[in-house]
């Protein structure tokens, strides 16, 4: 029977790890990756061959400052709603 209630008690533990309600930080403050700076590409040492960054990615750069968000403000780690910025349609008469 302990067995049992530590083997369950265990599994609730666990379960309630993955829980993002345990988080503390707001999504209104700065993330760690806000303040990323760019590298310069990379380059082959001496006598081999230029490595092909045909395909690498490419970071535009910001043209534009973001807009504040507020801490009452929906964090981004879910998609807004897809008809958030349709008008609604026109009751039927």
């Amino acid at each position: 029977m302990q067995l049992i209630v530590r083997i369950l008690a265990v599994a609730a533990l666990a379960a309630c790890a993955g829980c993002s309600s345990t988080r503390s930080a707001s999504c209104a403050e700065n993330q760690h990756y806000e303040s990323a700076v760019s590298i310069a590409p990379l380059r082959a040492a001496e006598g081999l061959p230029p490595a092909n960054t045909k395909n690498a990615l490419k970071v535009p750069d910001v043209t534009t400052e973001a807009k504040p968000r507020k801490s009452s403000d929906a964090c981004l780690d879910r998609a807004p709603s897809f008809y958030a910025d349709r008008p609604k349609p026109a009751a039927p008469k």
